[in-house]
């Protein structure tokens, strides 16, 4: 390793070293704010103990099956939160069709997949109802899994405030 590379490190363990610290104190003081923009590392990455957002753009329902079927393989992994699954996916694009009942029959198996997951309390699906309103659906042609939210972006902010790592 080159000696910038070897300062780098350096000052990369000591600002973690550091970073615990601070969490640590933090963690001692019951009022202190809440830690809002700090990035912990897991202590074991083979569990998942962390809660996390994904804001979808995915637009294409071969891809949001793909994202399940990662879901479903970190399933096995992740620490589920009580009453508070540890992944929610908010939906605020023209995804949130694929999830309407008259288009069930097209789009069965991603409809299928996702509401296992949430049965399971490994997901939960939030969908912005502004999206779907402009859409022409109404609470009614949703799933009954699917939670609305009144605006997509607001929801992935208010998940971020209280913890969610944004993926």
């Amino acid at each position: 390793m080159t000696r910038p590379a070897l300062a780098m490190a350096a000052v990369l363990a000591a600002g973690a070293a550091l970073g615990w610290w601070i969490l640590d104190r933090e963690a001692e003081d019951p009022r202190a704010p809440p830690r809002v923009g700090v990035t912990q590392v897991q202590p074991n990455p083979e569990v998942l103990t962390s809660r996390f957002v994904y804001d979808i753009v995915l637009h294409e329902p071969g891809q949001i099956l793909d994202l399940l079927s990662r879901v479903e393989q970190l399933a096995g992994k992740a620490v589920v939160h009580e009453d508070d699954p540890g992944i929610a996916l908010v939906l605020h694009g023209p995804e949130v069709g694929f999830f309407a009942k008259n288009n069930y029959g097209q789009y069965k198996d991603l409809v299928d997949r996702a509401g296992a997951l949430d049965a399971r309390g490994i997901i939960e699906i939030k969908v912005c109802e502004t999206r779907m309103r402009a859409l022409g659906y109404t609470a009614q042609d949703m799933p009954p899994f699917a939670e609305l939210v009144p605006f997509g972006p607001d929801e992935v902010d208010r998940l971020q405030r209280r913890g969610y790592v944004l993926m």
